[in-house]
């Protein structure tokens, strides 16, 4: 099952503490000057991009205020990015690149799944997740990593053959707990950045994926969802209590 837009009295967890975080100061210095006889000769300062996409720690950033993404580094206007989600998460990034003028690369909780766009750096402060999930269409399982180690895993149940869960790398967006364990999502819900790639539309929500618990055990282990993972509510109660907002997921 998709996650629809809940009833907004579901509670949300936060860093809240984040949004106090004052804004870094961001380096803009491009060029550099040597004199030489007299005459000053301009030099072009090295930009090196660095990779930030690890399999043992995470880099995030949490969005304390709206922020502009651009397609590239001082380049087109792409879009602006709320500090909440629709579910009224604090909105959390996940880092992929870092150049040395001051611009981060970020994977994007939008339409078409992984699409990427850059931020300044000056615009947010960014932390580390050692936390990471890898989900396995073909097995139905659900490991954790935490720094690159083996946790647990859980059997799950996958998108069915008309409604695939999206395969690629995600991260969660959202931490809710229902209020209703008995019902269709069970007790808690993990809200992801990806989206069905056939479902636009499902149950008045945008075709968002997830994780979450269940009242048909009896699913598990197959693949029979409309693309969300689903787990045995005790299993995602575990999963929950380790997860943070920002922990990468990888569904292969």
């Amino acid at each position: 099952m998709l996650i629809a837009p809940l009833t907004r009295r579901l509670a949300t967890v936060a860093t809240a503490a984040s949004l106090a975080l004052p804004a870094l100061v961001g380096s803009s210095a491009s060029t550099v000057a040597t004199e030489t006889a007299g005459t000053i000769h301009p030099v072009l300062a090295t930009v090196t991009t660095t990779s930030l996409l690890s399999t043992k720690v995470a880099t995030v950033a949490p969005v304390p205020h709206r922020i502009s993404v651009y397609f590239t580094p001082n380049g087109k206007f792409m879009r602006y990015l709320s500090n909440r989600t629709s579910l009224g998460s604090l909105r959390t990034v996940l880092v992929t690149a870092s150049r040395s003028d001051g611009w981060l690369q970020v994977l994007l909780p939008v339409r078409p799944n992984g699409t990427r766009g850059w931020i300044r750096k000056s615009a947010v402060i960014t932390t580390t997740n050692p936390m990471r999930i890898v989900i396995s269409r073909r097995y139905k399982t659900l490991k954790l990593y935490r720094s690159g180690v083996f946790v647990m895993k859980f059997p799950v149940a996958v998108g069915k053959p008309s409604t695939p869960s999206p395969t690629g790398l995600f991260y969660v967006t959202d931490r809710i707990a229902t209020g209703q364990p008995g019902g269709a999502y069970g007790p808690y819900a993990l809200g992801l950045s990806g989206f069905s790639n056939v479902l636009f539309t499902f149950s008045g929500g945008d075709g968002e994926v997830g994780i979450h618990g269940t009242n048909e055990a009896s699913s598990v282990g197959h693949a029979v969802t409309h693309g969300c993972i689903r787990l045995y509510n005790r299993d995602i109660t575990k999963l929950y209590s380790k997860i943070w907002i920002g922990t990468p997921v990888v569904v292969k």
